[in-house]
């Protein structure tokens, strides 16, 4: 009878002990994931506090800083809950988040075998990706790339994500209604070339040959873009340099950067101001008449809404 008690009292006493042990790794797990959604909670704050100051400003330069903060924090929170040693990596190149850098990200993200790679690895690739085009604002890549994460898994998730980018591109648009297209052109051409004016020809071409080269390619697409905002600069000081001689490179540049690249549809509205002179781009007028127009009538031009009126 006591050894049946004994045995009783151990029995307890293990089970006792069983269930302190269980509920201190449950705390301890407890404390583990706190600890692991720390980061988060506070990424998810910073973004909300920017989202209500976004709407509170005014002036589209610092907005357009105030949008960039929202997509690195974005591309920052992906990084930390993804398992994807792929997406670890290719955070790890962006660094400072320089154009160089970004562009280095995409190029390694778009030199990997998604074919073979399982289809919730290729969903999390392709939605990272997407937010580095925005952030190099290569719109049309991205929503390629959400197209392709939802081809991987067509989630609610992914979805959600593809629907906030639509939202933040349309807002992107409504504030070009409203904005001085010289703030935007200034932008694109802050950085000037320090090649003697005399030789910036020579240079030009050979980087047009090598944007144009890069862009029959998608994965090398947005290193042609480069070397194209690249182009347009050295032609739009070549053009103040001297109008009347480089009015018909600059407009044809002009306008094969929207086409081509998908760059800012102002770059219509600068085109069309030199065509307006009846003095210049004589030669190629009619040809460039006609691009313009077309361009005019695209799509994406139209939901722009920078053309208003006629020519």
């Amino acid at each position: 009878m006591r050894e049946n008690n004994l045995k009783n009292n151990n029995g307890f006493f293990n089970k006792t002990k069983f269930k302190i042990a269980n509920l201190f790794k449950r705390k301890n797990k407890d404390i583990d994931v706190k600890q692991e959604l720390k980061p988060i909670i506070v990424i998810e704050k910073e973004i909300e506090k920017h989202i209500q100051n976004l709407a509170l400003k005014k002036d589209v330069k610092i907005k357009y800083e105030i949008r960039k903060q929202i997509l690195k924090l974005l591309i920052k929170k992906k990084a930390i809950l993804t398992q994807n040693s792929y997406i670890k990596k290719a955070y790890e190149m962006l660094n400072n988040y320089s154009e160089d850098n970004i562009y280095k990200a995409i190029n390694y993200l778009e030199s990997l075998p998604v074919e073979k790679l399982a289809s919730k690895y290729n969903n999390e690739i392709y939605r990272f990706k997407a937010l580095l085009y925005e952030l190099v604002e290569d719109f049309s890549e991205s929503s390629k790339s959400y197209k392709n994460a939802l081809k991987a898994i067509n989630d609610e998730d992914t979805l959600q994500e593809f629907k906030a980018f639509m939202e933040r591109y349309q807002e992107l648009l409504k504030w070009q209604q409203n904005i001085d297209e010289k703030i935007v052109l200034d932008q694109l051409y802050s950085v000037h070339n320090t090649t003697p004016i005399e030789e910036l020809p020579k240079s030009v071409e050979m980087l047009e040959n090598l944007a144009l080269y890069y862009a029959r390619s998608p994965k090398s697409r947005p290193l042609g873009k480069r070397y194209f905002k690249e182009v347009l600069k050295i032609y739009k000081k070549l053009y103040d340099h001297d109008p009347k001689k480089y009015a018909c490179d600059y407009t044809r540049v002009l306008l094969e950067g929207v086409e081509r690249f998908m760059l800012t549809t102002l770059l219509l509205k600068e085109a069309q101001k030199i065509l307006s002179n009846p003095n210049s781009c004589i030669e190629q007028r009619v040809y460039l008449s006609q691009k313009l127009k077309e361009l005019r009538d695209k799509s994406f031009v139209k939901k722009s809404k920078i053309f208003k009126g006629g020519f």
